[in-house]
């Protein structure tokens, strides 16, 4: 956790933070089953082809059950048909009882390796369910343990799980034929508890001890892009975290979805930077995997220009006062739903156009919705072209399921179960607090939840049983009051977390700004770990007790100065904006600002190896933002003009969800960069928390930090 120098009353401890609330997809089964082998069809002079495997239901009746993998494939498979272009009869599905180990060997050399054509040719290869080890038998792995994915008749009849050396033989073969290969994987390799009554599952199952393992030998040792030129490898848990699934859908799946429907091209760099935040949104610890020729396009796609997106199908014109109405239809999209916000461009544009707000028509609101139609109101700001039949519609803010952070008590009577009068105390408390309107709603299951502990602690747990929150014995009244404001603050959390820029032909999420955590020049004794500065907008250790500040470099081929400030988000709910005091830093393009403020640097306390998460935002100059303000609530600018950025934190953080808003002010361009920190425990240190760095417990003799630059350590 990064603790400012002024810190909540409230002791807080432990990992990740607030939950986003995942569509529930029911379980449904695929329209069709198994793999088509006709000739496969070429797309753009390549042949695109892609093996889905979902597996959730095991001869086995040892393994958990999983409710997910079905649905993601189905999901995944929507995604590469309307999104990237994948013919349907390139796309081989594999579930459940179709997914046995004969029946994947035969779908990956019958509908990938016999079909490839060309070096040109495009494979994709996704599994989801469940991951685990067996015993090494030839050697080549340092911890003794094979990683493997769980088929639907593994474990059964002498068969083995799926390892990954037999993968890598696999991997390899393809990588002859063609170096444009992605391996996404929605498993995991190593376990972690998560909540018993949780609707949370985790993907993993123990490991098989002495099981039986089928070896072919081959020369390939571990699922890692070294081994092959073109092999990109997205895994959904690593650094001993456990993939979850939670509503019927991967956590991680539902992460890429995100990503992957809103933007027309993607690296796999900028992949890799927009998933941490997604999984801390949902509640998750799980730590992503992103490895490979990072600066090539996802699926080796160059030719998508536009959203996955939605057409006006017809317009019904209001009279009066009263707004107009569409009906718009198209793919199933993540967040589509009662009061999901989209914007209406001409049919016309596609490209960097459909990003930039200054040339939308309007912005819809959704009213109802099926998933794969919706009605709509829009407002459109004056002189505004009308609508027609075609225009297309981008979802640029999901619906308020999406959004809620769910929240429960745990009963009287269970373990840790609050007493029925408390229990009222804290429901009373969260329904009437107005800041809270459509933040957190009460669930009988939700992504946290509070129990009392034997002090009269109430404790605030996320999915994985990691503590968030203690909230020390008080009266009834003062625990609630606490508990209210520690939930808006995790709610709001996540809102920020999901958030995307609206950048246009003007900026670009994760480049226009570049963003570092810079050591102070200065240190006290227990900082004594070595620092390695990460580069620009990449995840940075932080070895403990060091104190930092945040450094925020504009590109050169910014078009326009920017307003700079931003968030510093901690695992226990804690939001730190700054600039800390309410100026405002205009900050010209090729240019630098370091925030050095007292109160905007940071010092680097446990808990450890927990991602917390800074957020940085560039407005254009007459649409201010104070970021200061936005632990308590959003105020409008300095003149009284609302910005496009500012209008949408309003609306999000102050309750005005799916109300018509009267578009004034200057509707801009904004961007943002968001990049992930991590604590590492001091060499020698035994754990503290905040008391662990104070001067008068390290030592008051401060030692000088010299030799820093990009890539280099003291």
């Amino acid at each position: 956790m990064i603790g400012g120098r002024k810190r909540r009353g409230i002791v807080t401890i432990l990992p990740v933070l607030a939950a986003v609330a995942i569509l529930t997809v029911p379980r449904q089964a695929l329209a069709f089953e198994d793999c088509s082998l006709v000739p496969a069809a070429v797309v753009d002079g390549q042949l695109r082809l892609a093996l889905l495997i979902g597996v959730g239901r095991y001869l086995d009746p040892n393994i958990n059950e999983l409710d997910g993998p079905t649905n993601d494939v189905n999901r995944f498979r929507e995604l590469l048909l309307s999104g990237y272009r994948f013919p349907d009869e390139n796309v081989c599905v594999l579930t459940d009882e179709h997914a046995t180990h004969a029946a994947v060997e035969n779908a990956f050399q019958r509908a990938l390796l016999d079909r490839i054509a060309s070096k040109n040719d495009v494979v994709l290869i996704y599994f989801a369910g469940h991951g685990s080890q067996t015993e090494d038998y030839n050697g080549d792995e340092a911890d003794g343990r094979d990683e493997t994915i769980i088929l639907h008749d593994s474990r059964t009849d002498g068969r083995s799980d799926f390892i990954d050396d037999h993968m890598n033989e696999w991997l390899k073969r393809l990588d002859e034929k063609t170096p444009n290969l992605t391996l996404v994987l929605d498993s995991c390799n190593s376990g972690s508890a998560a909540r018993g009554r949780s609707e949370f599952k985790k993907r993993w199952v123990e490991p098989l001890a002495g099981g039986p393992v089928s070896v072919r030998g081959g020369d390939a040792t571990d699922w890692t892009p070294a081994l092959f030129s073109g092999l990109n490898v997205l895994s959904a848990a690593t650094d001993g975290t456990a993939a979850l699934e939670q509503d019927g859908t991967g956590l991680f799946t539902q992460a890429l979805l995100d990503i992957l429907s809103d933007s027309p091209r993607l690296t796999y760099a900028q992949v890799a930077k927009r998933i941490p935040p997604l999984l801390r949104a949902a509640g998750t610890p799980q730590i992503a995997y992103v490895q490979g020729d990072m600066e090539s396009f996802v699926f080796q796609n160059t030719s998508r220009n536009a959203p996955i997106s939605w057409s006006v199908r017809s317009v019904l014109l209001g009279g009066g006062t009263d707004p107009v109405r569409v009906e718009i239809a198209g793919p199933p999209l993540p967040g589509i739903g009662p009061n999901a916000e989209l914007r209406i461009f001409d049919g016309a544009k596609d490209g960097d156009d459909l990003f930039d707000v200054t040339k939308a028509k309007g912005l819809a609101v959704v009213e109802t919705s099926t998933g794969i139609n919706a009605t709509a109101t829009v407002a459109q700001p004056s002189g505004a072209p009308p609508l027609t039949e075609g225009d297309v519609a981008v979802l640029v803010r999901p619906s308020d399921d999406y959004d809620a952070l769910t929240f429960s008590l745990v009963p009287e009577g269970e373990a840790g179960g609050i007493p029925a009068n408390l229990a009222e105390t804290l429901q009373k408390a969260i329904s009437s607090n107005k800041q809270m309107n459509g933040l957190v709603t009460l669930s009988d299951d939700g992504e946290l939840e509070a129990s009392l502990d034997q002090n009269g602690a109430l404790v605030l747990s996320g999915p994985a049983n990691d503590v968030r929150n203690v909230i020390p014995p008080a009266a009834p009244e003062r625990q609630a009051a606490l508990l209210a404001e520690i939930l808006s603050s995790h709610a709001r959390q996540r809102i920020f977390l999901r958030l995307n820029g609206e950048g246009g032909n003007d900026f670009t999420d994760q480049e226009t700004l570049k963003v570092q955590i810079i050591p102070e020049t200065t240190r006290t004794t227990c900082a004594a770990g070595a620092w390695v500065q990460a580069p620009p907008n990449s995840e940075q250790f932080i070895p403990e007790c060091y104190e930092t500040h945040i450094r925020v470099t504009v590109d050169a081929r910014s078009p326009y100065p920017l307003l700079v400030g931003g968030l510093v988000m901690s695992s226990d709910g804690s939001i730190i904006g700054f600039p800390s005091d309410g100026r405002l830093e205009l900050v010209p393009a090729g240019s630098t600002h370091d925030f050095r403020a007292r109160n905007e640097r940071l010092v680097a306390i446990s808990p450890y190896d927990v991602q917390d998460q800074i957020m940085v935002f560039g407005t254009q100059e007459k649409n201010p933002v104070r970021w200061g303000d936005l632990t308590l609530t959003v105020r409008r600018g300095l003149d009284g003009t609302v910005g496009t950025l500012h209008r949408t934190l309003d609306r999000y953080l102050n309750g005005k969800r799916g109300q018509m808003p009267a578009v004034d002010g200057d509707d801009t361009t904004w961007t943002m960069t968001s990049i992930p920190i991590r604590v590492r425990q001091r060499p020698g240190g035994s754990p503290g928390g905040p008391e662990a760095c104070k001067p008068q417990i390290c030592g008051a003799p401060t030692q000088s930090i010299t030799g820093l630059g990009e890539g280099s350590g003291p």
